[in-house]
């Protein structure tokens, strides 16, 4: 199997799904504080999913494992910058949502929407290519 067909689906997926539908959200211009909420769930589940898995990877570092050590290397890599990015995407997320609220008929700020976007889209594209590399694992075991 050719890896780069899941590196291309891996990073056209969420692109097209982060910024057509994002695009399209932003014309509505109002800020509700119950999709804020959701977004912050699924932010705070990358991130755990993350760690957990990071932590199982470095458990197997710790045992002999078969596998190439390079795809446990760039699989806690990917999964590493999932956590960052994300920590990142909550916090610009907070930031907007406090300074949207403080400006209440103003429309949200074109800057603030695309930081959101690429910052919540590279913490989706660095989770799926984690859990991409953790996937090739299989192959061999």
């Amino acid at each position: 199997m050719h890896f780069w067909i899941v590196w291309v689906f891996v990073f056209l997926v969420p692109f097209v799904y982060v910024f057509l539908v994002g695009a399209s959200a932003f014309k509505a211009k109002k800020v509700d504080e119950l999709s804020r909420g959701n977004y912050f769930d699924a932010v705070k589940t990358m991130v755990t999913a993350a760690g957990v898995a990071i932590a199982i990877v470095a458990a197997g570092f710790q045992q002999k494992f078969s596998a190439p050590v390079w795809i446990l290397r760039w699989a806690t890599v990917c999964l590493s910058l999932c956590v960052m990015f994300s920590v990142t995407t909550m916090l610009e997320m907070s930031r907007s949502y406090e300074q949207a609220r403080r400006q209440r008929d103003q429309p949200v700020r074109v800057r603030n929407f695309i930081s959101v976007l690429v910052l919540g889209y590279l913490s989706l594209v660095s989770f799926l290519l984690g859990f991409a590399y953790l996937a090739r694992l299989t192959f061999y075991m």
